[in-house]
C-alpha cells in the first residue's frame, strides 16, 4: 500500500513529528476525554490509529492488551516507537471498504475474534471518504449500521466533522447525522497545520459491567437504544481554562 495517502501516510507523520506545540491542545482535549470513558481495561481495539500521534501513552498503558488496525505500513513503527506499549499487535488491513465497496465485514470479524474488547477509532472516521467515494446516502446508512453492530460494547469515536485548507472552501466530512442519536458530541479544535484547521467530534458509550449485549442501562433514547452515554463533566474545551 502507498506511503501517501490522502488519509494521512508520510506527510502526516512529519506533520505530526514537526507541529507538537501547535497540537498540544488538541492531544490534552483526547486525553481528557478519554479519562473519563471508563470503559473494560481488558483488551482495546484501535481503528485508523495511525502512529498514535494524538494518543495519550499513560492512558493506553492501562489496557493489558492493544489490537490496532490502519492502512498506512509506517503506523505500526511509529506508534511503537512513540508508545512502547508491550502487549501491542498492529496488523495493516482496511477495515471500511471491500471489493470496492463500504462494508462492515472487517469490524464484524474482530468483533468476533474479540469479544470483550473495547473499541476506539481514532480520528479515522471522517477520513474514510477521502480513501474512495461513495454515495452520501450509502455513508450515513453504513455509520447507522455500524452503531447497531456496537450494540453491547464499550466504543468511542473522535472524527473530522469539518476542515479547511486556507484559501478554500469548507470540507464537511459527513460525521453528523442520526448515527448520533442520544450520544453527547464534544467538539476540538484541531490546527493539523500553519494552512490547515480542523473541527473534531467525539463521542462515546459504556457498556456496563455484567450486563449482557441487548441488555444495557441509562440509556435515554434514540438510535442504539439500550446504549449508556459516557459522562462529559468536567471536559475541557479548546477555549476553557483546564
Amino acid at each position: 500500500m502507498s506511503l501517501f495517502r490522502p488519509s494521512g501516510g508520510l506527510v502526516y507523520h512529519w506533520r505530526a513529528l514537526t507541529s507538537g506545540w501547535r497540537w498540544r491542545t488538541f492531544r490534552r482535549d483526547v486525553a481528557q476525554w478519554l479519562e473519563i470513558w471508563t470503559c473494560p481495561t481488558e483488551e482495546l481495539i484501535l481503528i485508523g490509529p495511525s502512529g498514535g500521534h494524538t494518543l495519550p501513552t499513560s492512558w493506553l498503558r492501562r489496557f493489558e492488551k492493544i489490537e490496532a488496525y490502519d492502512l498506512d505500513p509506517l503506523a505500526g513503527i511509529f506508534f511503537q516507537l512513540r508508545h512502547r506499549h508491550p502487549h501491542l499487535k498492529f496488523h495493516q488491513r482496511d477495515m471500511f471498504w471491500r471489493e470496492g465497496r463500504l462494508s462492515l465485514a472487517p469490524i464484524q470479524e474482530i468483533l468476533r475474534e474479540h469479544p470483550k474488547a473495547s473499541l476506539l477509532f481514532c480520528n479515522v472516521l471522517g477520513q474514510v471518504l477521502l480513501e474512495r467515494q461513495a454515495d452520501e446516502g450509502d455513508w450515513y446508512q453504513f455509520l447507522k449500521d455500524l452503531r447497531q453492530l456496537l450494540h453491547g460494547r464499550s466504543w468511542a469515536s473522535y472524527h473530522d466533522m469539518y476542515s479547511q485548507e486556507k484559501g478554500a472552501d469548507e470540507i464537511d466530512h459527513l460525521t453528523n447525522g442520526s448515527w448520533l442519536d442520544g450520544l453527547i458530541q464534544l467538539h476540538f479544535d484541531w490546527p493539523l497545520s500553519r494552512r490547515s484547521h480542523h473541527s473534531t467530534g467525539a463521542v462515546s458509550v459504556v457498556a456496563p459491567l455484567g450486563g449482557p449485549p441487548g441488555a444495557l442501562k441509562g440509556f435515554t433514547g434514540g438510535a442504539g437504544s439500550g446504549e449508556k452515554e459516557s459522562d462529559c463533566t468536567g471536559v475541557v474545551g479548546p477555549g476553557d481554562s483546564p
